[in-house]
């Protein structure tokens, strides 16, 4: 994802859609992880992408944390349970 992020940026690419849902061996990570990966995608971007996470639904669910860290940090970025409200959202703005 930050290498995605890392590319967006230097390509002038200002809109990144990501879609999780279909990785495996990927655990739902604790508070700290959360705040670590956030803050680092934030530093990528250095607000100059606008992300869009379609994810798994337990990580929709627990999502309040790390977008808001990313969010703090000047990254327009969210988390969504569905594609179609990703782009929506993405592309509405």
């Amino acid at each position: 994802m930050i290498s995605a992020v890392r590319l967006c940026r230097k390509k002038n690419i200002n809109k990144l859609l990501i879609d999780s849902t279909g990785w495996t061996e990927f655990h739902l990570p604790g508070i700290a992880e959360r705040f670590n990966f956030n803050e680092h995608i934030a530093s990528e971007a250095e607000s100059s992408v606008k992300i869009a996470h379609v994810a798994n639904p337990e990580w929709v669910r627990s999502k309040t944390f790390g977008v808001t860290v990313a969010q703090n940090r000047g990254l327009d970025m969210n988390l969504f349970s569905s594609e179609s409200k990703a782009l929506k959202w993405l592309l509405g703005n």
